[in-house]
């Protein structure tokens, strides 16, 4: 990852051939990178090891559907944006407990229109150019890892980059250490061999920790329950 920033990563899990193909030239020339895969238990295979901005996901799909994706991965504290973009009219899955995708396009609209929503989950999920602006002194851009505090721009290694991203996408909300381990790692952080994480995940959560906090307004607090929340204060 250079400066210049990165590419917004799609994983796009979609079996009919044609369908595939002409998405994902939407895709390219909107300017995403995008992974590709023809069943879903490829795609949670690829969900586990890649750090993806958005999915997009048919419903019908050898292996696991979409909607067994989407429910596994909001089971385990994933809130990766997810469109689905099928033609089984399941809106259903846009409010459904357990399942909670961010947006259903219907493959039967208009190219123009996709792009149209497309774009609109993925400002709605990382901000507008991907920017959040913590403070008048404070702002984190979640496409380049670049953290600015007072004017200094300080860009961010592959782990603390996506930590902050991950706790600047929940901070309405908070985010756990078993949902960033499991983000991070993919790994179960009760399990006794993995305790190591703890400990790792602390370590970064305090390096960040003391950049945002030169704005005295930012504090990155564990509050009870044990999640991790951004907490900005009024001037």
């Amino acid at each position: 990852m250079g400066k210049e920033g990165r590419k917004i990563k799609i994983l796009y899990a979609e079996d009919n051939a044609e369908t595939r193909e002409l998405y994902l030239d939407i895709l390219i020339a909107m300017g995403y990178d995008v992974c590709t895969v023809n069943d879903g238990d490829e795609a949670v295979r690829m969900c586990k090891y890649g750090n993806f901005d958005l999915l997009l996901l048919d419903v019908i799909l050898p292996g696991k559907r979409g909607d067994e994706i989407l429910r596994w991965m909001r089971s385990r504290g994933d809130r990766t944006p997810v469109v689905i973009l099928s033609s089984t009219n399941r809106h259903t899955l846009l409010t459904d407990e357990g399942y909670e995708a961010d947006e259903y396009i219907d493959k039967a609209i208009s190219n123009s229109e996709f792009e149209i929503r497309l774009k609109k989950v993925l400002c709605r999920a990382w901000g507008n150019g991907m920017e959040d602006q913590l403070t008048d002194r404070v702002s984190f851009n979640r496409q380049t890892y670049i953290l600015t505090i007072d004017g200094k721009a300080h860009l961010l290694n592959y782990m603390h980059g996506c930590i902050l991203s991950i706790i600047c996408a929940n901070k309405d909300r908070g985010v756990s250490p078993e949902d960033l381990c499991m983000q991070l790692w993919n790994r179960n952080l009760h399990e006794e061999k993995n305790n190591r994480l703890l400990e790792e995940l602390r370590s970064y959560i305090s390096y960040i920790r003391k950049l945002l906090e030169k704005d005295p307004r930012i504090k990155l607090k564990k509050i009870r329950g044990g999640n991790y929340i951004l907490s900005i204060m009024a001037d």
